[in-house]
């Protein structure tokens, strides 16, 4: 692949497939896009407490300027005698518009956090119903840690 930006908002790529084709035959592919500037809202890097709608508490970080948010816990709110619940942590991209989610189709775990203000948050974490499981949801709020 060849190409790069090619102005202020403004890049090309470019590939020959003449390689991949028969003999004699001519491939070329072409990919355009055009950039702009992002506005981002701001989100402070730290640790953050995150609460559960159940009470539990736990921490987890923000870096990268206010971007990623990692090692965010799944916690036993989710789990019930009957219906277990993944366990570990995730870890969310946040967009511009300060909102982050994750999903996991195999289970239907889903993560959503909303970065309300540049030190607070707040989201759900929920499972799809399963064969003998009903569909749960705890919500979740956050706030970075001074």
């Amino acid at each position: 692949m060849a190409g790069g930006l090619t102005g202020a908002r403004s890049a090309r790529i470019a590939v020959s497939l003449s390689q991949l084709a028969p003999p004699g035959s001519r491939c070329h592919g072409q990919l355009r896009w055009r950039l702009h500037p992002a506005r981002r809202l701001p989100v402070r890097d730290g640790s953050w407490r995150l609460r559960y709608a159940n009470g539990e508490a736990a921490t987890f970080k923000v870096s990268v300027g206010g971007r990623l948010a990692t090692g965010i816990p799944l916690r036993s709110g989710l789990q019930t005698e009957s219906c277990p619940a993944p366990s570990g942590t995730v870890h969310l991209f946040a967009g511009a518009d300060r909102t982050a989610s994750f999903a996991q189709p195999r289970n239907g775990l889903t993560v959503n956090l909303n970065f309300r203000s540049a030190t607070r948050a707040a989201g759900t974490v929920s499972l799809g119903a399963e064969a003998s499981c009903a569909a749960r949801t705890v919500g979740l709020t956050a706030q970075l840690s001074r």
